[in-house]
């Protein structure tokens, strides 16, 4: 690093990884805030200098936030229509009697928008501070930075309890139950402007009204931590199909990061039971999960010809079924995708608690070269 090296320089490389603007913190050295366009030189930094990132909350709001063009988020959400949703069509000849014949879910930008509302009040909230009530009309987008924020109106006030943080999420809760939702005759009918404009009407996409409920009834601990807070992040409404199926078939992974039958038994204890009817009895209602169920193999140690065994309230064996279940969808039958949509409409109560389990409740054990525990996360995308 140059001696004539600036904080705009310098700041935006230490953030990039985490995909934060230099217009959205302030930047410390001898505890006083430096100009973006300050040099090191300048500073009389020298090797041991330390320059402290702190978040900056931005308010106010005509056309524009700190020099920044700035539009309404309803206005924004308007505007995305039906990329809102990601539609997976499940083929005629693998459709269940009863069940959906599609999968709809919330589409790449609609997650987004959802994370940055997350990740604007977790901002506010790792401060010990918390939004006084707002809606949608009390927020912007900033499409320069791709961000959120809140208008001037919103105030910031300090202390933050449980209650001050349930009212937060409530009012997310609102707005995603609002404004993220869709005309199912249209749909099903193949008419464009699925987006259902009229605020409140029409349908929720898959796993939406399960976030929502958690979003408006938090548990006592959450909001008290910045790991209850992150709980949401890891949710099912914001996972992709792709998604939904890497967490499917993670248990191949899971399988390098054991060190024997041990650290794969407490796995097992660990994931523990649905707490649901059987999912055993729902599968038997498809011809090809029926096939799955019943395929017998080898034994490599016994020689014999024999079937899988799989318990029926088991969140380890469910998860070995989706897996297999995915692969032998594989040999010509349909598409990945196709596959995971059809897993998610007949399991649609299962897949939100399998996915909790394994993204928020369970931590892998410590790798044995290096010690270290990863989050399944981590696992999936080490980045």
């Amino acid at each position: 690093m140059k001696l004539k090296s600036s904080a705009e320089d310098i700041v935006p490389l230490a953030l990039s990884k985490h995909r934060v603007s230099l217009h959205d913190v302030y930047v410390y050295h001898g505890r006083r805030v430096i100009a973006k366009s300050s040099t090191l030189e300048s500073l009389k930094a020298d090797r041991d200098s330390t320059f402290l990132i702190k978040p900056r909350m931005r308010g106010g709001c005509n056309d524009t936030i700190g020099g920044f063009k700035c539009i309404p988020l309803e206005q924004h959400i308007r505007s995305l229509g039906d990329s809102l949703f990601e539609i997976i069509w499940i083929p005629p000849d693998l459709r269940v009697s009863g069940f959906c014949s599609y999968l709809i879910i919330l589409g790449k930008p609609a997650r987004k928008i959802i994370c940055q509302l997350l990740k604007l009040l977790e901002i506010i909230h790792a401060a010990n501070r918390f939004a006084s009530r707002f809606t949608i009309a009390d927020l912007v987008f900033l499409p320069d930075l791709g961000c959120i924020a809140f208008k001037k109106g919103v105030k910031i006030r300090w202390n933050l309890r449980r209650e001050e943080y349930k009212l937060n999420m409530g009012d997310v809760a609102s707005i995603i139950s609002c404004w993220f939702r869709f005309n199912r005759r249209k749909l099903e009918v193949l008419e464009a402007g699925i987006h259902e404009l009229r605020p409140g009407q029409g349908d929720s996409p898959m796993f939406v009204d399960i976030l929502v409920r958690d979003l408006r009834s938090p548990t006592h601990e959450t909001g008290l931590s910045a790991n209850y807070r992150g709980f949401y992040k890891n949710c099912s409404a914001l996972r992709s199909c792709s998604a939904h199926m890497n967490l499917f078939t993670s248990l191949d992974i899971h399988k390098d990061f054991m060190v024997g039958s041990a650290d794969w038994g407490n796995f097992v204890k660990a994931l523990g039971d649905i707490k649901l009817p059987g999912w055993y009895l729902t599968a038997m209602r498809s011809p090809e999960m029926r096939r799955v169920l019943f395929f017998e193999f080898n034994d490599p140690h016994t020689g014999e010809l024999r079937g899988k065994r799989y318990r029926a309230l088991s969140v380890f064996s469910w998860l070995e079924f989706a897996r297999i279940f995915i692969k032998h969808m594989k040999k010509g039958q349909c598409t990945d995708k196709q596959a995971t949509a059809l897993l998610c409409v007949i399991f649609s109560n299962i897949v939100p608690v399998v996915e909790k389990k394994l993204t928020y409740s369970y931590r892998p054990p410590a790798k044995e070269k290096s010690n270290e525990s990863f989050t399944v996360e981590e696992i999936l995308d080490p980045s």
